[in-house]
This record gives C-alpha cells, sequence and structure tokens, in this order.
C-alpha cells in the first residue's frame, strides 16, 4: 500500500510537470496591439539560440520585413534580417521548452505582434503574438495557432485587423521601402534635364574665383607701366 502511494504521488507529480503549460487568457486583439509597440508581417528565415545576461535562454527568430506599423525606421536596420525573441531554446545540448511558445516554418508568411524590450523585440503573448494569413469564403482573414476558432480574440478578417492596427499605432501595414526615408530631390533634377542646386553652387563659385584673377593680372600691367611712366617724366625735367 505504501508502495502504491509512493508510485501514485511520483506519477502525479511527473504528470503536473509536464503540465506546466502556459495558460492563455483570453484577451481581445484590440488590447494585445494596444500592450505591443508594433506589428509587422514578413518571412521567417530561421534561428539560433542564446542566452541572455540575466540566464534566460530565448530563441531568436529572424524575419524577411515586407510590411510594418508602429516600429520607428531607424529600429529597423536590415529589413531582411529582423530579429525578434521568444523564451525556450536549446544551450548547451539542453533543451528548454516553453509550451505555447510559437512555431515556425521556413519561409512561412507570418503577421506578428511585437514589443520592445530591453534585449530587442519579443514575442509578449507567446503563441497568440503570431498569424497568420487565410481564406475563407473568398475572404482574407488571420488566426492564430491559439483560439483559432474565436472571433476577436484568435480569428478576425484582414480588414478589421488593419483598422485595429492603424487605430492603435496611426498607421496600417505599410509595404518596407528601403529608399522610401531617402531624399530624392537631386535625381527628380537630373531627370528633367534641369541643374541640381549643387551644380549651380558650384558655377556661381567658379565666376567669383575669376574675379580675383582679372584684377590680379590687371594689377601686374599697371605695376609694369609706372616706372616706364616716371621715367619719362624725368626725361621732361631734365
Amino acid at each position: 500500500m505504501i508502495k502504491f502511494k509512493i508510485f501514485f504521488t511520483f506519477i502525479f507529480c511527473l504528470i503536473l510537470s509536464n503540465a506546466r503549460a502556459t495558460v492563455f487568457i483570453e484577451t481581445s486583439i484590440e488590447d494585445r496591439l494596444e500592450q505591443a509597440s508594433g506589428v509587422i508581417k514578413g518571412t521567417f528565415v530561421g534561428k539560433s539560440y542564446k542566452k541572455l545576461p540575466g540566464g534566460r535562454v530565448v530563441t531568436e527568430a529572424t524575419f524577411q520585413l515586407t510590411e510594418v506599423s508602429g516600429i520607428a525606421p531607424n529600429e529597423i536596420v536590415n529589413h531582411n534580417n529582423f530579429k525578434v525573441m521568444y523564451p525556450g531554446g536549446v544551450w548547451q545540448n539542453r533543451v528548454y521548452k516553453i509550451h505555447g511558445a510559437p512555431e515556425f516554418k521556413k519561409n512561412e508568411e507570418v503577421i506578428l505582434v511585437i514589443r520592445k524590450d530591453r534585449f530587442g523585440y519579443i514575442m509578449p503573448d507567446l503563441g497568440l503574438s503570431k498569424f497568420n494569413i487565410y481564406q475563407e469564403d473568398g475572404k482574407k482573414v488571420v488566426k492564430s495557432a491559439i483560439f483559432s476558432g474565436k472571433k476577436g480574440i484568435g480569428k478576425i478578417s484582414y480588414d478589421d485587423f488593419e483598422f485595429l492596427v492603424q487605430k492603435t499605432y496611426g498607421s496600417p501595414l505599410n509595404k518596407f521601402l528601403v529608399d522610401k526615408y531617402i531624399d530624392k530631390g537631386s535625381h527628380r533634377n537630373s531627370e528633367s534635364g534641369k541643374r541640381s542646386p549643387a551644380s549651380n553652387k558650384n558655377t556661381n563659385e567658379k565666376e567669383d574665383d575669376d574675379i580675383p584673377v582679372i584684377w590680379f593680372v590687371l594689377g601686374l600691367g599697371l605695376m609694369g607701366f609706372l616706372p616706364t611712366l616716371l621715367i619719362k617724366g624725368k626725361r621732361n625735367e631734365g
């Protein structure tokens, strides 16, 4: 009987330890957007693992971004190599499993709700922060792997999602253009056949530089003419 109790206790502890699943609260997509820093859309490239200064092991997923909202341009150094972290991973041959953590497939297109953390961008709601795009009844919808059947929590139409993103961050998901913030004024001037302001400036400077040269030549001529004039004056006196 005692052995049976010990065995039962062992099995119960084992089940309890394995049942340490992340408990997700059914918060609305709108609330999760308000608690985040922004939204990105892109393709999963790959992942790596690292250990943060506090000792926490995390997975660093890399994405090639195509659209973004809420994230400042200077926060995206390379849109082809944008990294987002989430807990768990592998470190020194030891697996740190976190239930509810997102899973990605190579070249998978995803939408992520992310937040800026002290060590970089994270997925604050783990699997609930990841959305995939689907076609249902001829309409585009986005769904998470968790609560995927619950409207407004794990499922929403693409148009409604765009509306919430714009409402939260001031703009919808915009396509990421590398040269979006580059001044193209000089290119437009050259294409229209007009001189750019820089060229006009150089021309003016060149014309101004020519003036001192002329006066210098005139000065030399005058210096050569004065001695001759003085000699003639002395001869006339004599």
